[in-house]
């Protein structure tokens, strides 16, 4: 079919002539090939022992779920953990500090009418100004009426500064 579309012009002594050719060209190609294994031969059957040994090892590995591969990598990411507690541990460690200090700096924070009450009574007294101390410490009273341990302290606070100003 092909012949008799493409080379329908072509005599039959040209096509005998482009076969011989084709088959010496074949011939040639299939010389160069054998001689390629015959020059190389050590080395593709050293290629393809590496490989099948390569495929067995694999093979090993993956049937294995304990296997050299994993075990390896569990060591290494171990290691690495190990060493990273050891560089952020003390990081860890001022962190958490750092947030005590800031909660009791808020704590601060939030009585610091009562913190500041001492002084200011103290302050209040020393002018005279009798009415501004009691306000100031109902005032305290009123924030820390939960708390009788506060309002001890502020009497003797107050007892200390009436008496022995």
């Amino acid at each position: 079919m092909f012949l008799s579309r493409i080379h329908q012009e072509t005599s039959a002594a040209d096509l005998e002539a482009g076969a011989l050719a084709l088959k010496t060209d074949l011939k040639g190609r299939t010389q160069q090939k054998k001689q390629l294994v015959k020059e190389n031969f050590d080395c593709f059957v050293s290629c393809k022992t590496t490989i099948d040994d390569i495929q067995s090892k694999l093979k090993r590995i993956e049937e294995d779920p304990e296997g050299s591969g994993t075990s390896h990598l569990f060591n290494c990411i171990q290691g690495v953990s190990s060493l990273a507690n050891r560089a952020f541990e003390p990081l860890f460690e001022r962190q958490a500090q750092t947030e005590k200090i800031r909660s009791v700096q808020g704590m601060l924070q939030r009585f610091r009418t009562l913190f500041n009450l001492p002084s200011s009574i103290r302050g209040s007294i020393s002018k005279g100004e009798y009415d501004l101390a009691v306000r100031e410490y109902r005032k305290a009273k009123s924030i820390a009426l939960p708390s009788h341990v506060l309002e001890f302290i502020l009497n003797c606070f107050l007892f200390h500064s009436i008496y022995f100003l």
